[in-house]
């Protein structure tokens, strides 16, 4: 059997609900509510920490990024900066390494954006598709 700690850190969400529900005929109810509050900061921040799968509308690409770095990679203004910085985490460098300079290409042209020329340059079209990535994870997430 579970203790109440390792039910809050691991259990389910209703499996939480439960234990602070136990708690709540123990404790006094402000004690009840800073642990509830410290459960959803707790949430939240191994939500940020989790991996978002993407993949392209064709399945020819797909690629995992974090909840945290799809935020820095998706944000009101130019994203050139924190998008070139997120490239250089080894995670990602990893999936951008792997794919097809063709499969980019096309999964960009699909957008419409970027006319042929502008799609020569492989290293350029992973920074574009990164922030594609990243703007799809945050509307998914967050929308």
């Amino acid at each position: 059997m579970l203790n109440i700690t390792e039910t809050l850190q691991y259990g389910t969400d209703a499996d939480c609900r439960i234990a602070l529900d136990q708690l709540d005929d123990i404790l006094e109810d402000d004690t009840v509510d800073d642990l509830r509050d410290q459960i959803e900061t707790l949430k939240k921040e191994r939500d940020a920490n989790k991996l978002h799968w993407w993949s392209s509308g064709s399945g020819r690409i797909e690629l995992q990024i974090t909840l945290a770095d799809a935020r820095d990679g998706s944000h009101p203004g130019p994203c050139d900066a924190t998008i070139a910085s997120l490239r250089k985490q080894f995670y990602i460098r990893a999936q951008l390494a792997y794919l097809c300079p063709d499969d980019v290409r096309a999964e960009l042209a699909e957008y419409g954006a970027w006319d042929d020329e502008e799609l020569v340059d492989n290293d350029v079209n992973l920074s574009r598709l990164l922030w594609i990535v990243c703007g799809n994870i945050i509307e998914e997430v967050e929308y």
